[in-house]
């Protein structure tokens, strides 16, 4: 009976820290989840950010395009009416 009784103290003992383990576990996968997902959020801020700026400097690569093509145009006419 005594062997009995030990073994179900080891058995007890050994739950408890299984136990203790699998809550370890628990709040351990709670943390990571929600640093996952601020790490995911932070991703799509990211990923939206850069979009807006790609789409900037392809406005400002046109703006620059008919800039510069307006002032090669205004250069032109300054040079002929100069007679260059």
């Amino acid at each position: 009976m005594a062997d009995i009784e030990e073994a179900q103290g080891r058995f007890e003992a050994a739950l408890k820290k299984l136990e203790a383990a699998a809550a370890r576990a628990t709040g351990e996968r709670n943390t990571l989840a929600g640093e996952l997902a601020a790490a995911t959020a932070e991703r799509d801020r990211l990923a939206g950010e850069l979009a807006s700026l790609q789409e900037n400097h392809r406005s400002l690569e046109d703006l620059t395009a008919t800039v510069t093509g307006r002032l090669d145009g205004t250069i032109e006419r300054v040079r002929s009416a100069l007679g260059e």
